[in-house]
């Protein structure tokens, strides 16, 4: 018994040792840039520390292409230094020009400080190393900003047939389609992203919901816009673009009692008071 037992501690030993010397052997840049993401992880106190942290991983080796991408990535998500964010970005893709992501996040900060002719030649190149739906969705929004609204819809429409059931691609779709009045347009976009779990995503289905009830104004179906409001207002209680867009609706359709208790909301949530209810 006593033999079979130390076989065992003998087999767990060697298994762990070459994890043990992995980690001995592991350089401090790495070990730092491992506790920079650790740090990241733990929320919005902590991001100043992080970055200062892979900033001393990246003083010990100032060639490692991702410690740049990261740190562009944390840029970007701060919306605090774009300038400092496409620095980083560049020195990525000036160590590994080949890999796509840096190339998107140099777009994003372009986009952001209003370069966009550079940022669209930044996303055509990560489209380039790699045709994602993700650059595609991304190219879209700069595109739109543009207002090249045509190129933008035609983007979206590559990352859609990438990833058909996006969210982000049929949601800027829809409002493109909402824009050049195709209505059906639209209510195919919201219908399929309506058919995933929304409730999470509160600003996006609302939005929706808001675009499905205008598509069916615009096509006279009446019955179907009123249902789009009526579920608006239950799902979005307090919000007062919702009670606003529900207001105009049934004003136009001669509803002068719902008219009267939106307007009540109204005044509510303009004074700060939120209703328990309609």
């Amino acid at each position: 018994m006593k033999f079979c037992l130390l076989g065992a501690f003998l087999l767990i030993g060697m298994l762990a040792l070459p994890n043990t010397i992995a980690a001995k052997n592991q350089s401090m840049e790495d070990k730092l840039f491992t506790e920079a993401k650790e740090q990241w992880k733990r929320g919005r106190q902590v991001d100043d520390q992080a970055l200062k942290t892979l900033d001393k991983a990246i003083k010990l080796n100032p060639k490692r292409a991702e410690f740049y991408t990261l740190k562009a990535q944390w840029l970007w998500n701060l919306e605090d230094d774009d300038k400092l964010g496409l620095e980083s970005a560049e020195k990525a893709i000036a160590l590994n020009p080949v890999v796509a992501y840096p190339w998107l996040l140099k777009a994003k900060f372009l986009g952001r400080l209003n370069r966009n002719k550079e940022a669209l030649s930044a996303v055509n190149t990560a489209i380039t190393l790699s045709p994602e739906a993700h650059c595609y969705y991304d190219k879209a929004q700069l595109l739109k900003k543009m207002g090249q609204y045509k190129e933008a819809e035609n983007n979206l429409d590559t990352a859609l047939k990438i990833k058909p059931e996006d969210i982000d691609s049929l949601s800027v779709r829809a409002d493109l389609r909402m824009q050049s009045k195709n209505y059906k347009g639209v209510l195919a976009d919201t219908d399929t992203a309506m058919k995933t779990n929304l409730a999470p995503m509160i600003t996006v289905h609302r939005r929706m919901l808001l675009l499905r009830a205008e598509a069916y104004r615009q096509l006279k179906d009446y019955g179907r816009a009123r249902k789009c409001y009526e579920d608006a207002l239950r799902l979005f209680n307090s919000d007062r673009t919702v009670a606003s867009s529900a207001q105009k609706f049934f004003a136009e359709t001669g509803d002068k009692e719902m008219v009267q208790r939106l307007q009540a909301k109204l005044k509510q949530l303009d004074s700060d008071i939120v209703p328990l209810g309609m």
